[in-house]
């Protein structure tokens, strides 16, 4: 069982590994929308402060799950919040006039 747990905390620390290197690319979740960038620079660091609170929120929950040795809920819990995450991002993005859809 923790070792599932560990899991979500190392998939959290690549991520934000990932997260930095990348962080002058777009990265696309969703391929169902069609996006156009209005604001480039923004765009990227209002991706770069969700990336982190991202895996921040991964690594928090696959420390509490393997100190409090939970179930396999929380990480279906991580998944879940994952991209709720990258949602609100969109939304985000989309209210600040960074992106616009098509």
């Amino acid at each position: 069982m923790g070792k599932f747990n560990i899991l979500i905390s190392v998939v959290g620390i690549i991520y934000l590994v990932y997260s930095f290197l990348f962080r002058k690319t777009v990265t696309v979740y969703h391929k169902s929308y069609k996006k156009f960038i209005l604001d480039n620079d923004k765009y990227l660091r209002l991706q770069l402060n969700f990336s982190i609170a991202n895996s921040m929120i991964m690594i928090i929950v696959g420390l509490i799950a393997t100190i409090l040795n939970l179930s396999y809920t929380y990480i279906f819990l991580s998944v879940i919040l994952f991209h709720i995450i990258n949602f609100l991002f969109i939304l985000v993005a989309k209210r600040k006039g960074y992106i616009q859809y098509y």
